[in-house]
């Protein structure tokens, strides 16, 4: 086998560590392999692995594999210019005479050599859950209703709701197949007359008036219908669901559409406390849930004994802003879960399948699965459709098998136009390298990157690799002691254990809000080999002492300034004013100063809100100085990892005329100094302020560290002078330090030390 060509998938900002990685582990200094960048942009970049000829690449996979920083791997099968041709004449080229069954034979000897090392190394992540046809709807969902009947008061919270229609739809779906599973041998105890219906987080009750009257109730914490009653969900036992349901039950089934922060870092936390509390303290049947589309994903990672059953993705404009009846548009799914499992999920009645991993397990022989995609600026006049039906028919002329992607043997064939027709084996379509290869995919119950608490696992994989040392950097330093501000799931902590070429001395301190994160970190890195201490604080006031960290990793959450309108928390009015509920970047960035050793200490920071990032150090330009950053694709939104390195503390010289020389006075000189510097503090954004009144929540410290007395010089006029270097704290900055600095030359002018006074510039020779 020769001049094999893999193109591989870069998520945006980790291209120099896939290069370097490649470089490292597959070519290993051999020469075997040529890099190339086949295109880098912010969203994804394709890294071209050329095998020179003559090379054996069948023990290379293996290596290739093994990649950390790389998602999806293709095989090029051909690569051809495309000849100056019209739309119609293009299509009959690719038709008729790009297809060389040689090369494509060639391509599937080698995937077929290389499937069971595939099939070995990588799992699939396919969903769990049948997935469930959407029915049609009207084209006009608000149908019907007048815009100023959806209109509500609005809360501390941006809320949309669910359209009429769309909730009427989820709430047959759901009945549907609730009872569908009741009605099986395992449930035939409970009769699907018995079940009481619960809306949870009813709103202006439109799941709610979509269930039966006389079997159903709703509760929200803010009620927008008379129908709903004003609980929290939080609070609703069973005990309460029997004296206020219309009528005896002998099980509960729950549809909720919960509130949740949507976008790439969206907080779904309250969606697992829903999940929670039915399951353990309402011992729900079943509950429907309206999420969005990630969820399907990241709902292992709360650990539930739970199963879920069905999905059904929602139709477009489902909901609607309550204060101005606008349309929104979220990608979200119905899921139903079993919160009590019995038996696997069986269809009956009208419920269609469309299961992503059906197979057709009559037919045993590998077949090819078209994947077209063209250049819609250079080619305008040609659809996705036309184009895929010709690559079809030219792959059929030349004698390939073809078949459905659900074909259990099927080949993913990918099929590019634009400059070119090429055409790729897909090799690993189901599941990235970089998550497959990672140490959080074997800790059970992770949501590799899918849910706000979780950083993507070869993200985490590169700040640990940036805390010793920026690419290309040939001297590496060694943290003695690492600090992780928001740990999350633990992902950071994963991924260090198992690419840790740190030695043993390194001592990492990880912490987090959430007590029941520190809790579940802590018990899987309990048998690791590394040292560890796990603490519940808040990353913005952090109880470590000064200067105690050589590194701290950092994975912030949004700030505000690029947070989406529905579903976002805003600042809630209180007595005292408002109260902003997000992260503040300015105190996190002040707590990390504090904990960093100066001169020697580094952060490493990701961050989805950018904007956030760079206003908060540009504010802390003064501590912090860049060393090396890259803009980072988080789920689409253009996120930022940034590596800062802490400054040395400031140091300002001051002269002193004396009367005798070979005196230090540098401790008479440090208690008046340190007298004045107590007329100034630094507050929880290490601004420096002078004290007037009262400096309650402030940073109570000495400015000064020290003075030292440098040298002595002899004046031609045989008058003497003395130099002394006063060293400030490490938390003051050079700008301060001037400011300081002033106000102890005004105080030593005006009540001058024994037997000194005020320096003033004149010819000097050094003694």
């Amino acid at each position: 086998m020769k001049g094999y060509l893999l193109r591989c998938t870069v998520s945006g900002g980790l291209e120099s560590f896939a290069e370097a990685e490649v470089v490292e582990h597959v070519d290993a200094g051999s020469n075997r392999v040529k890099v190339v960048w086949h295109h880098r942009g912010h969203s994804g970049s394709l890294l071209d692995i050329i095998f020179r000829d003559g090379t054996e690449i069948s023990g290379l996979l293996l290596q290739v594999l093994k990649l950390r920083f790389v998602d999806h791997v293709s095989l090029q099968v051909l690569s051809l210019e495309i000849p100056a041709a019209d739309d119609i004449n293009l299509l009959e080229w690719v038709t008729e005479n790009c297809f060389e069954v040689s090369q494509l034979d060639r391509a599937l000897e080698a995937f077929r050599l290389w499937k069971p090392l595939l099939d070995n190394t990588l799992a699939s992540s396919a969903l769990e859950g049948v997935l469930i046809a959407t029915p049609a709807l009207p084209q006009n969902l608000l149908e019907g209703t007048s815009q100023e009947s959806m209109k509500t008061e609005a809360f501390h919270v941006n809320t949309i709701y669910t359209k009429p229609a769309v909730a009427k739809l989820a709430v047959q779906t759901f009945r549907e197949l609730v009872e569908q599973e009741i009605n099986n041998v395992e449930y035939q105890q409970t009769a699907s007359s018995g079940i009481l219906w619960v809306d949870a987080g009813a709103g202006s009750g439109a799941l709610l008036q979509s269930l039966p009257q006389d079997s159903s109730l709703g509760v929200d914490l803010h009620p927008q219908h008379s129908s709903v009653h004003a609980r929290d969900f939080f609070q609703v036992s069973t005990q309460w669901l029997q004296e206020t349901a219309p009528k005896p039950f002998e099980s509960i089934c729950i549809i909720s559409n919960p509130p949740f922060v949507e976008g790439t870092r969206g907080d779904y936390s309250i969606i697992g406390k829903f999940l929670k509390h039915a399951t353990f303290q309402l011992k729900a049947s079943f509950m429907g849930l309206i999420v969005p589309a990630k969820f399907a994903h990241a709902w292992k990672s709360f650990g539930l004994p739970i199963r879920l059953a069905y999905r059904m993705h929602l139709p477009k404009d489902s909901f609607y802003d309550p204060s101005t009846a606008e349309s929104k548009h979220l990608q979200c799914y119905l899921l139903v879960f079993d919160l009590q499992p019995k038996q696997p999920t069986t269809l009956s009645g009208n419920a269609v399948s469309i299961s992503d991993t059906d197979t057709h397990n009559e037919l045993d022989d590998d077949c090819i699965h078209v994947i077209a995609q063209r250049d819609k600026g250079m080619h305008p006049n040609i659809s996705t459709a036309s184009f895929t039906s010709a690559v079809v028919q030219g792959l059929g002329r030349a004698g390939v098998p073809l078949g459905s992607s659900k074909h259990k043997n099927s080949i993913p064939l990918k099929a590019k136009l634009s400059k070119s027709l090429e055409l790729f084996v897909e090799l690993n379509p189901k599941r990235p390298l970089s998550i497959a290869n990672s140490m959080s995919s074997r800790v059970q119950n992770h949501s590799l990157g899918w849910m706000s608490k979780s950083v993507k696992p070869p993200v985490a994989l590169a700040m640990h690799q940036l805390s010793s040392g920026t690419p290309g950097d040939n001297q590496p330093t060694t943290a003695s002691v690492v600090v992780d501000l928001m740990c999350g799931e633990g992902t950071l902590e994963y991924e260090s254990m198992e690419h840790n070429d740190s030695p043993a001395s390194t001592f990492r301190i990880v912490g987090d809000k959430s007590p029941e994160a520190i809790e579940q970190v802590a018990a899987r890195c309990h048998d690791q080999e590394l040292l560890m201490d796990f603490i519940v604080w808040d990353a913005q006031n952090l109880p470590l002492r000064k200067g105690i960290a050589d590194v701290v990793l950092g994975d912030l959450p949004f700030a505000g300034s690029n947070k989406k309108k529905h579903q976002t928390p805003v600042a809630a009015a209180t007595s005292s004013g408002t109260s902003d509920v997000s992260c503040s970047y300015p105190k996190v960035l002040a707590s990390l100063v504090r904990v960093l050793t100066p001169s020697v200490g580094r952060t490493v920071l990701v961050s989805a809100d950018s904007k956030a990032l760079t206003h908060g150090t540009w504010k802390f330009a003064g501590y912090l100085k860049e060393l090396w950053q890259t803009k980072l694709n988080i789920g689409g939104l253009a996120g930022r990892m940034l590596v800062l390195g802490r400054k040395d503390a400031s140091w300002k010289d001051i002269n002193l005329f004396v009367e005798k020389g070979g005196v230090d006075r540098s401790s008479v000189i440090l208690t008046r100094a340190r007298a004045v510097c107590g007329q100034f503090y630094l507050n929880d954004l290490l601004e420096l302020q002078q004290d007037t009144t009262s400096n309650e929540g402030t940073t109570s410290l000495n400015l000064l560290s020290r003075v030292q007395l440098r040298e002595e010089y002899c004046h031609v006029d045989q008058s003497l002078s003395q130099c002394y270097r006063f060293h400030f704290d490490p938390i003051v900055t050079n700008a301060q330090a001037k400011v300081l600095e002033k106000a102890i030359r005004l105080d030593l002018e005006k009540n001058p030390v024994i037997g000194t006074r005020m320096f003033y510039n004149r010819e000097v020779a050094r003694i």
